[in-house]
């Protein structure tokens, strides 16, 4: 579920998991909208697994979460903001803190992946934000 004003927008996913010969997000998210039992149409959203083969691109005001994705070791996270405040932190599956971050003021920053895995990441700010992942030369 996304939060918030949070706009999505991603490019170019590569489909891994239950439904690998899906190609593309919208066949995917159609086959699991045509599962009529809810716990299994529920369990196909959730073995969505999202890679990005080019860059994917977040944005939103206020709070946010973006939605899971898989990133590699060495994928690179660039966070903007572009109020007073915001704080970054990165989600792995369990909700646990892979990493914090912040900006104080109009500016960004950056975090390289130290470690693969399925993320999410929740924004917390005063004002409008912006996050890309581009992908690095990791595993």
């Amino acid at each position: 579920m996304v939060f918030g004003h949070l706009r999505f927008l991603a490019l170019g996913f590569v489909l891994f998991g239950t439904c690998v010969n899906a190609g593309t997000v919208g066949q995917l998210m159609e086959a699991c909208r045509n599962i009529s039992a809810p716990d299994d149409r529920l369990a196909c959203y959730d073995g969505i697994n999202l890679r990005a083969t080019q860059d994917l691109e977040f944005s939103g005001d206020r709070s946010g979460q973006t939605p899971f994705f898989t990133v590699r070791t060495g994928d690179i996270l660039t966070y903007r903001n572009e109020d007073a405040v915001l704080v970054v932190t990165v989600l792995d599956e369990s909700g646990a803190t892979v990493q914090n971050l912040h900006v104080g003021g109009v500016g960004s920053g950056h975090y390289t992946v130290q470690k693969p895995g399925r993320v999410r990441v929740q924004m917390d700010a005063s004002g409008g934000w912006r996050l890309s992942v581009r992908s690095g030369q990791g595993e």
